[in-house]
């Protein structure tokens, strides 16, 4: 029996591409007993936020203080967003929850848009399980993984009916809006891609669905707005942005075009199957210059120059001198939008027999490179590297967190606050220890300011921690540079005790005469007093 037969049928092409999606979890569980997921921002800081948000949701409003003793409600990210909510319950479930449903709405989204434009089922699903494996950021919400089912309604679905406004409504409260705002005039430029009729036939058909979407967008960022319109001046506004030369920013965009890794690191498996596709899908698109396809590359490009114009000397000379929104906001943001310009561009493309017989197996290889993205690096150094009997895998919750560690911490400190030095606060603040450090996207400047006064001294003669955190400072921690002797350091303990730490939680023995050793955990786990 051919493909063309077997996905003829509609169950078996879910079920297939359901379970290549179930891939991502099945694989690590097999491997290491556990999920796996890229930790930088997600168990850095996005995850320990919808713990929070969970402590929220149960009415535990005083648990906000356990981060930094300075953070207030209202500058969490999602606080307004119910879906996140689950975090009340169990927060590694709740993510892998958040995870699951983001999947099949991207996986749903896609493929009710895609069988409007193509009757190839195997090319139709086989996009919905690149387009679903590419929302793989549950702190970005779901508004990517819900926008193509936006496109469907507006270019061609003629009655919007109650639970079609429902849906809206859910995805609209769910999404995050520094993202999904970007996306809003892709929609737009899509959907009159698709259909030029609809300028002509159904303009108040396209107003009532981006209006009431971004209603309720906006509505779950309520916090965040009154925030930047009312509350004290925040650490954003000492933000210092740096352009890029001329030809090195060529180079970049280049590199954003075809997606290709910048450096041989995780950063490889978080592009390298990107660039598997893109790469031929565009040199196909140039030779046979499909005048649809070549349209939806136009908009890919043209964010590539959009984001080239955001490196000049020119805009960042601008931004830095201005004030307020136009200072702080990130339209780096708008390539939030390219995963979805990809598969749209590859269904247009390979929607012409021809090229999708050369593009099948570089999609074939991606979908599953994506599957298995976050477990290459642990399972290298798991048992593939010497001295792997040490490594731990800070790609699952357990390994990053350090859950039974740091509760032996947390019976020694019990309510008392803790700096930590080369390790992330955010991992304390998870276990419920107090901090007054860590790593926010939005605190108040003026306690930039009195954290600052812990570190002066250690940034001093280092330029480029220096410039990371005056220029930018949403890492409020401290960390030594490569070949730096921790015993050297420059750091005022007394200034972090006069705002309220009394433990340092470091990853070395330090030698301090402000210092005190309570207990080694394990030789990069040690617990210390401030005298």
């Amino acid at each position: 029996m051919n493909l063309e037969k077997i996905f003829n049928n509609k169950q078996n092409y879910h079920y297939l591409f359901l379970f290549i999606l179930s891939l991502n979890y099945l694989i690590p569980l097999l491997i290491f007993g556990r999920i796996t997921l890229f930790y930088p921002d997600a168990l850095e800081i996005e995850i320990v936020y919808n713990k929070f948000i969970g402590e929220f949701a149960k009415g535990n409003f005083n648990s906000i203080d356990i981060m930094s003793g300075h953070l207030k409600w209202e500058y969490l990210r999602r606080l307004f967003s119910p879906i996140y909510y689950l975090y009340a319950f169990n927060n590694e479930l709740a993510h892998w929850l958040v995870d699951i449903i983001l999947k099949i709405t991207a996986y749903i989204s896609f493929f009710t848009l895609a069988k409007k434009i193509s009757k190839n089922n195997l090319l139709v699903g086989l996009l919905a399980c690149l387009f679903a494996s590419t929302t793989d950021q549950t702190h970005l919400g779901f508004g990517l993984a819900i926008s193509p089912y936006l496109i469907y309604l507006i270019t061609f679905k003629e009655q919007i009916k109650l639970k079609h406004y429902l849906i809206i409504i859910f995805f609209g409260l769910n999404a995050d809006l520094m993202t999904t705002i970007w996306l809003m005039p892709f929609v737009c430029l899509i959907s009159y891609f698709l259909n030029k009729k609809i300028l002509d036939d159904k303009k108040i058909h396209i107003i009532k669905i981006l209006s009431i979407f971004n209603i309720f967008l906006f509505l779950a960022s309520a916090n965040l707005i009154y925030v930047s319109l009312f509350g004290e001046a925040m650490h954003r506004d000492e933000y210092v942005r740096m352009s890029v030369p001329f030809f090195e920013s060529l180079i970049i965009a280049f590199e954003e075009l075809f997606k290709i890794p910048p450096a041989f690191d995780l950063q490889l498996f978080q592009y390298i199957q990107y660039t598997l596709i893109l790469i031929p899908a565009i040199i196909i698109n140039l030779i046979w210059r499909d005048r649809i396809s070549l349209k939806f590359l136009s908009l890919i490009i043209s964010i590539v120059i959009i984001l080239f114009f955001l490196r000049t000397e020119t805009y960042i000379n601008f931004q830095n001198s201005s004030q307020g929104l136009i200072k702080t906001v990130n339209i780096e943001y708008i390539n939030t939008c390219l995963p979805l310009l990809y598969v749209i561009f590859l269904l247009h493309l390979c929607n012409i027999k021809k090229n999708f017989k050369l593009m099948i197996v570089p999609i074939s290889i991606s979908l599953i490179i994506f599957q298995i993205d976050s477990s290459v690096v642990p399972f290298t150094k798991t048992y593939l590297l010497k001295n792997k009997s040490e490594y731990r895998n800070l790609y699952t919750f357990k390994g990053y967190y350090l859950y039974d560690e740091y509760l032996e911490i947390k019976k020694i400190v019990k309510d008392k606050r803790t700096m930590s030095v080369g390790l992330n606060p955010m991992v304390a603040a998870m276990n419920d220890i107090k901090t007054i450090d860590g790593y926010f996207t939005v605190y108040p400047l003026s306690y930039k300011k009195k954290y600052r006064k812990i570190i002066e001294d250690e940034i001093e003669n280092n330029f480029r921690l220096r410039n990371y955190f005056d220029s930018w400072g949403n890492r409020v921690m401290i960390h030594f540079q490569p070949g730096e002797n921790p015993n050297e350091n420059k750091i005022k303990f007394t200034e972090a005790k006069k705002i309220g730490a009394d433990y340092v939680i470091s990853k070395y023995n330090l030698k301090n005469k402000d210092l005190e050793l309570v207990r080694t955990i394990n030789k990069n786990l040690h617990l210390l007093k401030i005298l």
